[in-house]
């Protein structure tokens, strides 16, 4: 996981969540000088953004451009190449943003890996490949209609989304194309950009597109012993593999820093005493919403109404030239 500037204080929940998950390894490639409790499961390689794109210029014989952290979306399905050194003892490899916490990995993830899919979901904040040189060139194939993405994608400064389903050709219709084994269902709660609350958007497998749950209720997630639920104020509650935050800014609202059991909630991050209620707490502080949450959510609204009108034609803007 290459990520270059300043880590959110929440990633220590990420650490904490990857410490419970101890079969699975991860690499975070980084300048970044700050202090974290790294697990022993999470391998820390300090490297600068220059040297990290000379080592990846090294690997093509064309000129490639990363001009900026963001930009290394596109190379996500590229790492099984890129970094074959660093996963060469491993059966599977992935990608995934550190805007994340995990759940039971061990029992959700671990049982599909033993099935033989060649790919893992569809988001680019967690795909799974199983490591294959065949598996780890397909990034380098053509798209009958437009050719090379890698080619086009790793030549523009322009965010081509190629890590995932997002625009209509990416390194998921690639693997289509090719007839791999693919695992497509969703099991992550990844929470909607367009609302202040919770809500889940998820992928639809059979249309291939991204819905959105209803709007009826919003939801809380639960991070207790490992596992992570949605919880619903009716109190029901639904395990995830994990939950993406997609850039949220939520910051922790107790001075206790346990990470046992987190009531996650948009207005932040609350640790819970092993008999504290949810519901109970959730209530209190929805009662103290202010003007700043307000705001908030006022820019979250205006930004989704942005990116809906642009969206509505999101197949003829793909940046893929025929």
């Amino acid at each position: 996981m290459p990520y270059f500037g300043t880590f959110k204080d929440s990633f220590q929940l990420f650490l904490a969540s990857c410490k419970r998950n101890l079969s699975i390894d991860w690499f975070v490639i980084t300048d970044s000088s700050q202090t974290f409790d790294y697990p022993e499961n999470v391998h820390l390689i300090k490297m600068s953004f220059e040297s990290l794109r000379e080592k990846f210029q090294n690997k093509f014989d064309w000129p490639i451009v990363l001009d900026r952290p963001y930009k290394l979306c596109d190379y996500k399905p590229a790492y099984g190449y890129l970094f074959a050194d660093m996963i060469r003892d491993f059966e599977y490899w992935g990608y995934c943003d550190c805007d994340v916490i995990w759940g039971d990995l061990n029992s959700l993830l671990l049982p599909l890996l033993d099935r033989g899919y060649d790919k893992l979901f569809a988001a680019g904040h967690l795909t799974i490949y199983r490591n294959t040189d065949k598996n780890n060139s397909i990034f380098l194939q053509s798209d009958p209609q437009v050719g090379s993405l890698a080619y086009q994608a790793f030549s523009s400064s322009k965010s081509f989304a190629f890590d995932e389903m997002y625009f209509i050709k990416n390194i998921h219709t690639l693997f289509l194309n090719s007839n791999a084994n693919i695992y497509e269902h969703d099991l992550s709660y990844n929470i909607a950009t367009k609302f202040f609350y919770f809500h889940r958007c998820f992928f639809e497998t059979s249309k291939h597109e991204w819905r959105t749950k209803s709007k009826l209720s919003s939801d809380l997630i639960l991070l207790e012993d490992g596992h992570l639920y949605q919880y619903n104020p009716s109190g029901t509650q639904i395990e995830y593999l994990y939950v993406h935050f997609q850039n949220r800014k939520l910051n922790w609202k107790s001075k206790q820093h346990s990470v046992d059991r987190v009531l996650i909630t948009p207005f932040g991050f609350y640790s819970l005493l092993p008999q504290e209620s949810v519901t109970k707490v959730y209530r209190s502080m929805k009662c103290h919403i202010g003007v700043k949450h307000r705001i908030q959510y006022s820019i979250v609204y205006l930004n989704h109404k942005v990116w809906a009108f642009r969206d509505r034609n999101r197949s003829h803007r793909s940046p893929y030239k025929r």
